[in-house]
């Protein structure tokens, strides 16, 4: 399962190295292993965000039962402004939000920087949601809004990962 994420992570850094500046309205581009990605530039400069960038194909339909697959490439720019579903989950509770909006299709993963295009090297933080393998969500928690984090000079990976068909648990090394 790691090798898998630290190559998802990888990708998120290719991304960042190969990140340039597109007109303020359209937002910030990269170039990702599946094309080409716009993201949004954050308030005052403060730096930018990809989210919802899919770092394989979600176990579904045809490939349903097997491990994730490497991402299917798209043609044009992706827009990834919002972060992508919290993996199918029950509710116990405390989730609720995350189940009722939970999907099969949700191998996807966030990306914050505080410099597009980056001056210099960063440290990278790859950040895993808790949740106890059974339910919670990386992305679209406000928990795990890289703003702040990024305001100490580091890139934050924020991946939204799968359990059961969905993805970690199936995994391999």
């Amino acid at each position: 399962m790691m090798s898998f994420l630290v190559r998802a992570a990888s990708l998120a850094l290719v991304s960042i190295a190969l990140m340039s500046r597109a007109a303020a309205e359209s937002g910030p581009t990269a170039s990702v292993s599946g094309g080409a990605i716009r993201g949004r530039l954050l308030p005052n400069g403060s730096g930018a965000a990809f989210r919802g960038v899919p770092f394989a194909q979600s176990p579904v339909g045809e490939l349903g039962g097997r491990e994730p697959q490497t991402v299917k490439a798209w043609s044009g720019v992706r827009e990834t402004v919002e972060p992508g579903p919290p993996c199918a989950q029950a509710s116990f509770g405390w989730n609720e939000e995350f189940a009722v909006a939970s999907q099969e299709d949700c191998l996807y993963l966030d990306v914050w920087t505080p410099q597009c295009p980056p001056k210099s090297t960063k440290a990278v933080m790859l950040w895993l949601h808790g949740g106890g393998n059974v339910a919670g969500a990386g992305g679209p928690d406000p928990l795990y809004d890289g703003k702040a984090l990024i305001a100490h000079d580091v890139v934050l990976v924020v991946v939204g990962t799968g359990w059961g068909s969905s993805g970690s648990s199936r995994i391999q090394n």
